[in-house]
Parts: structure tokens; sequence; C-alpha cells
């Protein structure tokens, strides 16, 4: 992998992992309505295959939302990264002048 490459990836981490997230929700999807068709062959009883596919849905839906809470704030520590490595620096290294907020204020 080039040098030019990295760089286009570190940019914009939404993008190289946009993808990801539309895989994830219909694996999930699909995992579910396979899990439903194996308890309607299995279970002769309603409830039984509500008890089946209510309890495996809600930890696959629980995954998935764990996976996007994660991502979701990894992209946003990258961008705020991204935001303070933009901003002018002083040659003492702190924020110049021109970034900090004026007397009085806050």
């Amino acid at each position: 992998m080039g040098k030019g490459q990295q760089s286009s990836e570190a940019a914009d981490p939404c993008k190289r992992q946009a993808a990801w997230g539309a895989w994830i929700v219909i694996a999930g999807l699909v995992a579910i309505v396979i899990i439903f068709g194996a308890s309607l062959v299995r279970f002769s009883k309603a409830s039984d295959v509500a008890t089946a596919v209510g309890s495996v849905s809600g930890v696959i839906a629980a995954l998935i939302g764990a996976y996007f809470g994660i991502r979701g704030s990894t992209v946003a520590q990258a961008q705020v990264i991204e935001m303070m490595n933009r901003q002018p620096k002083s040659p003492d290294g702190t924020a110049s002048d021109e970034t900090k907020p004026p007397d009085g204020a806050g």
C-alpha cells in the first residue's frame, strides 16, 4: 500500500467502512429469517416460535447496535483529531491566539 493510499484512507474513515454497516444489517436480518424458518419447522406452538425468535433477535439487535455505537464514536474521534491537527500552533506547541476563545467567553 502506497503512502498516497494510506493518507486518503485516514482522511475519511467513513467512506472505507460504509459498506460494512449494510452487510452487518443484512447478515442480521438473514440470521433472524433462518432462525424463524427453523423455529417454524421445529416447534408447533406459536408461543414457542416467538420465544425462540425473540431471544435470538434481541441478541442480534444488541450486537448490531454495539457495532454502530463503537463505529460512530471511532469516526467522531478521528474527525476531532484531524480537526485538531489542522489548527495552527504557536512555537511553544499550544494553540495559537487565532484558535483561542476571546477573553470573557465561556
